[in-house]
C-alpha cells in the first residue's frame, strides 16, 4: 500500500484517497479497497485525448455541461466508498454546480468512456460498467482499440456493438452528437485505416494511391477534393 494507507486489510475512505502520494501511479478505490494501477500506455492516451477532443468540443459548442479527463475521480458509492476514474466523462449542464472545490464530486457522470487497456481483465471491464450503471451513468462506451471495435451500455439495459466503421452515439445525454470510431482511434495505430481499407474492393485498394497522385499533377484541386470526400467516409488517414 501507500504512505501507510490500507494497510493490515483497512479500509480507505475517498478523502484518505485524495492525500495518497501516488508516484506516478493510477488509483481508484473500490468498496474501501485501494487499486493502483501503472499510468496508462501513450497508445491508450492519444486515443482519450482523441475522444475527448470530438466529445468537448460538442458540449462546448452546444453549452451542454462540462468534459473530463482521464482519472478524474467521482465518488460513486459510500461506507465503503468507491472512487472511479474513467477516460472520459460528460456532466450535463444542470449538475455541473453540485460540483465540488474540492475532493470528488458524489455522483456519478451521466456519460462514461473506458478504453480498454490490453492486460485490462473483460470481468473488471463489466464490474465496472455495471458499477457505472447502478451509480447512475445513463451510457457507457468501452472501446477496444485493440479490436477496433465498441460497446455501448445504456441504463435501461441495452447493449450496441459498435464495428471498426460505426459509429458512436451519444443520445440521449448528448443530443445529435455521433463520431465514427474510426475517427476515435484514427492516430492510435496504422492498423485501423487498414481495417477500413479492407471494405474497399481489391482493385480500388491498388489503384487508389496512383489516382490520388495522377490527379494531384494534373489537377490539383480535384485531387484535394476527391481524398476530402474520401476522408468523410473512410476516415483515417487517405
Amino acid at each position: 500500500m501507500i504512505d501507510g494507507i490500507g494497510q493490515s486489510g483497512e479500509l480507505v475512505t475517498a478523502d484518505e484517497l485524495l492525500t495518497l502520494e501516488k508516484f506516478g501511479k493510477s488509483t481508484e478505490l473500490v468498496r474501501g479497497k485501494l487499486i493502483v494501477r501503472e499510468p496508462p500506455s501513450t497508445y491508450h492516451g492519444r486515443v482519450q485525448s482523441s475522444l475527448n477532443v470530438l466529445v468537448g468540443s460538442y458540449v462546448r459548442a452546444h453549452a451542454l455541461g462540462s468534459v473530463f479527463g482521464q482519472d478524474t475521480g467521482f465518488k460513486i458509492e459510500s461506507d465503503p466508498d468507491t472512487v472511479r476514474a474513467p477516460d472520459v466523462a460528460v456532466v450535463c449542464r444542470a449538475r455541473v454546480g453540485l460540483i465540488p472545490s474540492r475532493g470528488y464530486a458524489a455522483f456519478a457522470p451521466d456519460l462514461v468512456a473506458e478504453i480498454v487497456s490490453p492486460d485490462d481483465r473483460p470481468g473488471e471491464v463489466l464490474t465496472k460498467v455495471g458499477q457505472w450503471i447502478d451509480a447512475g451513468t445513463m451510457l457507457v462506451w468501452v472501446i477496444d482499440p485493440s479490436r477496433v471495435e465498441a460497446r455501448t451500455y445504456r441504463d435501461d439495459g441495452g447493449l450496441t456493438m459498435v464495428s471498426s466503421d460505426g459509429l458512436l452515439d451519444a443520445s440521449p445525454v448528448l443530443p445529435g452528437f455521433t463520431c465514427a470510431l474510426a475517427e476515435v482511434l484514427r492516430y492510435g495505430s496504422t492498423a485501423n485505416r487498414s481495417v477500413l481499407m479492407r471494405q474497399l474492393p481489391a482493385p480500388c485498394r491498388s489503384r487508389l494511391p496512383g489516382c490520388f497522385r495522377l490527379l494531384a499533377r494534373v489537377r490539383p484541386r480535384c485531387g484535394r477534393a476527391l481524398r476530402a470526400t474520401l476522408r468523410r467516409v473512410f476516415r483515417p488517414g487517405l
